[in-house]
């Protein structure tokens, strides 16, 4: 039985690994760039994501009105402000995200004058293009091929591969965890596809299940039910007769008398008329990156609809959050781009050990 067992898990492994192996291989390479993304690309674009400092800045409606003169036909979705970090010369520019049928744009305006630095496509840039190719977006619902390809890691490679490693008797435990200097070609190979595979589950498997919630509704949706933190509905706005929504920085100064000093926040406008005015803030000293406070104001008084710290907000969404977070490298400083891309290089590794025990297999009988 035993035998049988392993002969039907052997030949998913080897034959999702020939298949959807090239799929995680394409993932790994560009998620390795991604990792860094937050650190190199403020460098690799100083010129357009950074700006002169300055003791003032203009008001965010001046620096909306620029932006949108700079791209006529679009419509504002959202500015998203950041902070200057402690020592720095040099401040981050306002980010506006400009929408309309079949185009998001951004541009980047100087906060202190108002000057336009530049502006690109949502995926504009060698970063941006990465992010695309990372998740498919060539392709018409590509999403659901990055996230079918991380659960396919998961269950089947990640999960088989343990399974065919697996010792028989659990006194050769030990030995299993250390590759067999004594072996030579591809039983050499696979002995070290083996015992790296047992090394890189530990980081391959949570950033694969970290990825899927940015793919898959429904797993968003399941770690809400696990957490038993039910999803809050949004708050809607109160349209008054002859009225029309404050300016931005009347939102934004609401938002810094409870947040003071924010390292981010992303200020979402209204589409509809009862859509409230979305703010999502990341403070000084935030556990990481996307540990995001939620304001929801209304857009005609201003009133506070709904205020969470992220502190109090949700164990499911604390949970979404940080698999964000660890999915892009944001979690624990300069340490977790480099478990990111010792993860991604593994799997590369993986790729290639498997592939070619593979085919030296397939041309044994042939010599």
């Amino acid at each position: 039985m035993r035998a049988v067992m392993h002969r039907l898990v052997l030949g998913w492994h080897r034959w999702t690994g020939v298949t959807v192996g090239l799929v995680l291989v394409f993932m790994a390479a560009t998620g390795i760039l991604l990792s860094h993304r937050s650190r190199m690309e403020p460098a690799v674009y100083s010129d357009l994501l950074t700006s002169p400092g300055c003791d003032t800045r203009l008001p965010l409606d001046a620096l909306a009105s620029t932006a949108r003169a700079a791209h006529p036909n679009g419509e504002i979705d959202y500015i998203r402000v950041k902070g200057a970090a402690a020592g720095s010369a040099r401040i981050p520019s306002t980010q506006v995200r400009l929408s309309g049928p079949g185009f998001q744009d951004d541009v980047f305006v100087d906060p202190c004058t108002g000057a336009v630095q530049g502006q690109r496509g949502r995926y504009g840039g060698f970063f941006g293009a990465m992010e695309a190719w990372h998740k498919f977006r060539f392709v018409k619902n590509g999403y659901v091929i990055s996230g079918t390809a991380a659960l396919l890691l998961v269950f089947v490679l990640a999960g088989a591969g343990i399974y065919l490693w697996w010792p028989r008797r659990s006194s050769s435990l030990k030995l299993a965890l250390k590759p067999n200097p004594r072996l030579r070609g591809r039983e050499r190979t696979l002995n070290l596809h083996k015992v790296l595979g047992v090394y890189a589950s530990f980081i391959l498997v949570p950033t694969a299940l970290t990825g899927v919630p940015q793919a898959f509704d429904w797993f968003q949706d399941g770690i809400f039910w696990i957490t038993a933190s039910p999803r809050p509905a949004k708050p809607q706005s109160t349209p008054m007769p002859g009225k029309t929504p404050l300016s931005m920085e009347t939102y934004w100064q609401e938002l810094q008398s409870l947040v003071p000093d924010p390292a981010e926040a992303l200020l979402r406008f209204p589409a509809r008329p009862r859509d409230p005015v979305e703010i999502l803030a990341i403070e000084r000293g935030a556990p990481h990156a996307n540990a995001r406070t939620t304001l929801f104001l209304d857009a005609y008084s201003g009133e506070v609809l709904r205020f969470t710290p992220y502190a109090q907000s949700s164990l499911g969404h604390q949970a979404c959050l940080w698999t964000l977070s660890w999915h892009t490298g944001m979690v624990g400083g300069i340490v977790g781009p480099l478990i990111i891309a010792s993860g991604a290089l593994a799997l590369i590794f993986l790729a290639w050990s498997g592939l070619s025990s593979f085919v030296r297999r397939a041309l044994r009988p042939a010599r």
